[in-house]
């Protein structure tokens, strides 16, 4: 959802450039071919530009330490589920709200196009109407303008006898002969797609006015009289609007419009005024360059962070002794918005531990990032496209060694049945399929958290975090609280158990439908 809404709005930015560089620059010249075919390039770039994604190359020195971040985002409140995949409710169900409100909209204008050309067809069909130069010309009984659908025009069957006929029949033949209808149906979609900005139904109006100057240009130079045709004109205001859909003779019939009847032609080298699209585009592409970063570990690497192919990779893990460290974490997760660091910003995680041998394997996402290690002074950071642009591929994977950067120690293999958390004899699960809901979503627990730290006095504010663990019971309740990563201070630690022992109650988290326990992390900060 959040890549669709992206789009819209690069491509709504891109249409309302190319509107105002129009209506500055090329609304008042005598150049109507051109300003259509800019019109109609205008409309095609914006739904085409976002689409291009042109790479480039940074170099980038990395931060000391990744972990504490990324810890920072799994115990801050982040929903996940069974594959791995992380969410955050309050914000998914506003992203959720804003796009069925939007498809609502573009339904219903969808559905009002369709009635207009229903209309339309309805007007014609089974009609009387006669072959005149070439032009299928049908006669209708409806007090109407006359107007050009697709190839066809339709004219009051009183018009037709009438002597300002052909005038009003030449017009209509350059509408059709220069295929409007495709800019209109053109600009249709784009009101349809992009209703929520009010430029682009200024540009729908702007073809249109084209269109109109265009057939206007086109009956003059057939050596029509400028003054009759003009009256013939002002006749016609007095009739009916047509649809939207169609060119109608008398749209748009302004001030404008009648001057630019008896105006000079542009001189010819004012057509390079058309030219401003070209550093329009650059900067518009600009903005669409691909970050490929370079960092430097203990050589540089090249990454590429715009891929989101899979791609096999292994890796050996040593300690400072070279000898094969067995049973170290490496972790892999995915950001949904490129490098951010923000709180809830990470989208997949993956985890997987060496062999006796220290060898890893496994396949992910070619734009994740990698951590090794449990332990803040042993860990590693990489990106994985580390290994496809420096590793040797052995059996299909890309393979890379690692060297712990401080003594290691591995955890010895209890022969005792591995203890599971629990409560009051039922199980205490971590991941689950519906996480547990604090009211009124993630945002409010900080909030709320953050109201509590206020009330405190000064000798609270001591500018460090803690982290808390809690059980939500199937009730919702919070029980066993418990500090895991202190601030040092015992009276700060001691207030922030309070605080999280306050909370009120949650919507309980539930597994295969039933409700459980689940454990939960959040930060207090002081």
């Amino acid at each position: 959802m959040n890549a669709l809404f992206e789009y819209l709005f690069q491509s709504s930015a891109i249409l309302t450039l190319f509107y105002l560089v129009y209506f500055f620059l090329f609304r008042n010249e005598r150049l109507f071919t051109e300003v259509r075919l800019f019109l109609l390039s205008s409309a095609i770039l914006a739904l085409v530009l976002p689409l291009v994604k042109i790479p480039y190359t940074v170099l980038v020195t990395p931060s000391a330490s990744m972990l504490d971040t990324v810890l920072t985002d799994f115990v801050t409140g982040l929903t996940y589920n069974e594959t791995g995949s992380v969410q955050n409710s309050s914000g998914a169900s506003v992203s959720w709200f804003l796009g069925s409100l939007y498809v609502a909209v573009c339904l219903v204008l969808s559905i009002r196009s369709i009635v207009k050309v229903i209309q339309i067809h309805q007007m014609t069909r089974g009609k009387e109407y006669e072959i005149v130069d070439g032009t299928k010309v049908f006669l209708s009984n409806d007090s109407v303008p006359a107007f050009t659908f697709f190839n066809y025009v339709v004219i009051n069957k009183e018009e037709f006898t009438n002597e300002s006929f052909q005038n009003i029949l030449a017009h209509e033949k350059v509408h059709a002969q220069q295929k409007h209808w495709i800019d209109l149906l053109l600009v249709e979609l784009l009101c349809i797609v992009f209703w929520f900005n009010p430029f682009v139904w200024l540009f729908q109006r702007a073809v249109k006015q084209t269109h109109e100057l265009l057939a206007d240009d086109g009956v003059i130079a057939r050596g029509f009289n400028i003054g009759q045709y003009q009256a013939i004109l002002i006749n016609q205001l007095m009739g009916a609007e047509v649809l939207g859909l169609a060119n109608n003779f008398n749209y748009s019939l302004n001030k404008k419009r009648m001057i630019m009847m008896s105006s000079e032609k542009c001189p010819q080298n004012r057509r390079y005024k058309f030219l401003v699209m070209v550093p329009a585009i650059v900067a518009i592409l600009m903005f669409n360059l691909q970050v490929v970063q370079v960092a430097k570990a203990q050589d540089m690497e090249v990454v590429e962070i715009s891929k989101e192919n899979k791609v096999s990779i292994s890796g050996k893990v040593l300690d400072m002794n070279n000898k094969p460290a067995e049973g170290v974490g490496v972790m892999f997760f995915t950001r949904k918005n490129g490098k951010s660091k923000e709180v809830g910003n990470i989208k997949t995680v993956k985890i997987v531990r060496t062999d006796k041998n220290g060898l890893f394997k496994t396949e992910v996402d070619k734009n994740s990032e990698m951590i090794i290690g449990q332990d803040e002074k042993d860990q590693l950071k990489r990106e994985v496209e580390d290994f496809v642009l420096n590793g040797k591929k052995i059996d299909g994977a890309y393979f890379l060694n690692f060297k712990l950067k401080a003594p290691y120690t591995p955890k010895k293999k209890s022969k005792r049945k591995a203890r599971k958390d629990n409560y009051k004899g039922e199980p205490v699960f971590v991941l689950v399929e519906e996480m547990p809901k604090f009211p009124g979503g993630y945002d409010n627990i900080q909030k709320y958290i953050n109201e509590k730290v206020a009330k405190l006095d000064a000798r609270y504010r001591i500018d460090e975090k803690c982290f808390v663990t809690f059980i939500i019971t199937k009730k919702g309740e919070v029980k066993k609280a418990r500090v895991i990563k202190s601030t040092g201070n015992s009276d700060v630690d001691a207030a922030a158990l309070k605080i999280v022992e306050s909370l009120p109650q949650w919507t309980p988290a539930k597994q295969r439908g039933k409700k459980v326990n689940v454990s939960y992390t959040v930060p207090v900060s002081f």
